[in-house]
C-alpha cells in the first residue's frame, strides 16, 4: 500500500504530456541563428542571434516580422545565447555560450528597454562574471558544466542554467545565481537538476523564463517546468514536443510560451511558435 501511495504522489506531482507547437510564421533569414527571445511590450518581442553575428537586437511584431533593428554599440557578440528582462525596464543579454568550457570573458549586457524602439544604436552596462566553482579552463570532460545558454531574471537577481556537455553525457543542468549590477561578480552555485540523459542534442537546456515562481527550461525536445520554493527548483511538469528541431529561444507571455528555432535546412527553417499552457 505504501509503495502504491508513493507512486500516485509522484505521478500526479510531475506530469508529462505531448503537445503540438502552433506555428506562427517562418522567421526572416536575418534570424537564421536566433538564440534569444523576450517580450518587449504587448505587441512586440526582442530577439537576437547566436555568436558570430553583429551585436544587434531585432524587434519583432506578433507575427514574428522584423520591424526595427538596434545595434549595441559597445558590445561584442562572442556567443550570445539568451535574453531576459526585469521589472524596472532593463533587458539582459547573456554572452556566456561556452562550448569548450574555457572562456574567461563571460559577461551579460544590461540595456534600458525604453531606448530600443526609437534608436538605431544603444549602449550597455556590462556584468562580467565567473563561476565560483570552476577551477580549470577547461575542466576534464566529465565536468563540462560551464556552458550556459539559458538565463532568467527572478527576485532582483539573474539565474543561469547550464547546458550539459559532459562526456559521457549526464543530463545534469546546474543552476547559478548572479548579481544584476554592473561590474565583476561570481555566479553562485545553487542546485543541480537532473534532466533526461540521452544526449545533448535532445536534452540540453537552451533557454529559460521565470514567472510567478514557475520556471520554464527549453530543450530540443520539450519544456521542463519547475516550481521555485525557498530558492529550490522542484520539477512539476514536462511538455514534450512532437518532433525534434534546434529550438534555441523561449519566453512566456500571458497564457502562452513563445518558442523559436534556428535554421537547419530548407525543410527545418527558423520558425516562430507558440504553445498555450494548460
Amino acid at each position: 500500500m505504501r509503495i502504491r501511495i508513493l507512486f500516485l504522489i509522484l505521478f500526479f506531482s510531475c506530469k508529462s504530456f505531448s503537445q503540438s507547437l502552433d506555428k506562427i510564421s517562418n522567421l526572416s533569414k536575418k534570424l537564421n541563428e536566433i538564440s534569444g527571445l523576450e517580450v518587449l511590450n504587448d505587441s512586440c518581442f526582442i530577439a537576437h542571434n547566436d555568436g558570430g553575428d553583429d551585436p544587434k537586437l531585432f524587434i519583432l511584431n506578433k507575427k514574428g516580422e522584423i520591424i526595427h533593428e538596434v545595434k549595441v554599440a559597445n558590445a561584442k557578440n562572442v556567443d550570445w545565447e539568451d535574453i531576459t528582462r526585469d521589472e524596472d525596464g532593463n533587458i539582459y543579454i547573456a554572452d556566456c555560450g561556452n562550448n569548450s568550457n574555457d572562456r574567461k570573458d563571460l559577461c551579460i549586457y544590461k540595456i534600458k528597454v525604453d531606448s530600443l524602439l526609437f534608436k538605431k544604436d544603444v549602449s550597455a552596462e556590462k556584468i562580467e562574471f565567473s563561476y565560483e566553482n570552476q577551477q580549470q579552463f577547461p575542466p576534464t570532460k566529465s565536468e563540462y558544466f560551464f556552458d550556459c545558454e539559458a538565463i532568467a531574471f527572478y527576485k532582483k537577481e539573474l539565474y543561469l542554467f547550464t547546458k550539459c556537455r559532459t562526456e559521457p553525457y549526464s543530463g545534469i543542468c546546474k543552476v547559478y545565481k548572479l548579481s544584476s549590477k554592473k561590474g565583476k561578480s561570481e555566479a553562485k552555485f545553487l542546485q543541480s537538476i537532473q534532466l533526461k540523459n540521452r544526449k545533448m542534442k535532445l536534452d540540453g537546456v537552451t533557454a529559460a523564463d521565470i514567472e510567478n515562481d514557475i520556471c520554464y527550461l527549453l530543450t530540443y525536445t520539450g519544456v521542463e517546468v519547475f516550481t521555485i520554493k525557498n530558492n529550490k527548483f522542484e520539477k512539476i511538469n514536462r511538455i514534450k514536443f512532437k518532433g525534434v528541431s534546434q529550438k534555441e529561444a523561449l519566453c512566456k507571455k500571458g497564457k502562452h510560451l513563445y518558442i523559436a528555432d534556428e535554421y537547419y535546412n530548407s525543410v527545418l527553417k527558423n520558425k516562430f511558435y507558440k504553445i498555450k499552457l494548460k
